[in-house]
């Protein structure tokens, strides 16, 4: 079977790192940057990158698109040319699209023009920052509105729990508990929580700040 053909463009900070693990892990990628230099930095024997305006039809007239099973938009600081460029890749009918976003509002634009995919790691990476000031989550995940996961350490003087009774106390879900390197995946009711387990839990915001 054949490597699943996948285009990355742009190729800065977050489309570089992309272009480079999806080539690692055996894609058949081809990387599209606006700037020469870039498009030369990365270009070797085993890779495919070309240099082009992803804004331009011209562009992707000339490319082989339909031969693709993916893209990548990795740009977003301009986005105006990410809105445009991703229009043109779902209009030529490119089967899956995943697009790097500014924030909330971008992606419901990008969602509305029929990306598959929308990722927002800085406003993502901000919410969860904020969420970890101030408490005891070690890192947090938003999921819906208000809606999260998080990820604690109970402290060495915390009293051993059952799951059930932490769930019911807590209102969240335990989903997963790590200790001394096992990983306990969705821990039944009469499972213990340990001081110094690693849990990670599912709730409201505010419950996941009150457990924390």
């Amino acid at each position: 079977m054949s490597a699943k053909k996948v285009m990355v463009v742009g190729l800065g900070q977050f489309g570089g790192a992309a272009f480079q693990e999806l080539s690692a892990l055996g894609f058949d990628v081809l990387g599209i940057d606006l700037s020469p230099d870039r498009v030369q930095e990365l270009s070797s024997a085993e890779v495919s990158v070309v240099q082009g305006d992803a804004t331009s039809q011209a562009f992707w007239d000339d490319l082989r698109i339909e031969d693709f099973d993916a893209a990548v938009v990795a740009f977003s600081r301009d986005m105006g040319a990410n809105v445009l460029a991703s229009l043109m890749l779902k209009k030529i009918g490119l089967p899956h699209l995943v697009v790097k976003s500014n924030g909330p509002l971008h992606s419901e634009i990008l969602y509305s023009i029929g990306a598959d995919v929308v990722v927002a790691p800085d406003w993502e990476y901000g919410a969860r920052l904020a969420h970890i000031m101030g408490s005891k989550v070690g890192d947090y995940m938003p999921v819906a509105k208000e809606f999260g996961l998080a990820k604690t350490v109970i402290g060495q003087t915390a009293r051993q729990r059952l799951c059930a009774e932490i769930e019911k106390a807590a209102d969240v879900t335990v989903l997963l508990i790590l200790r001394e390197g096992k990983v306990i995946v969705a821990p039944y009711g009469n499972e213990a929580v340990k001081p110094g387990d690693t849990v990670v839990i599912a709730g409201t915001d505010q419950k996941l700040r009150a457990f924390a």
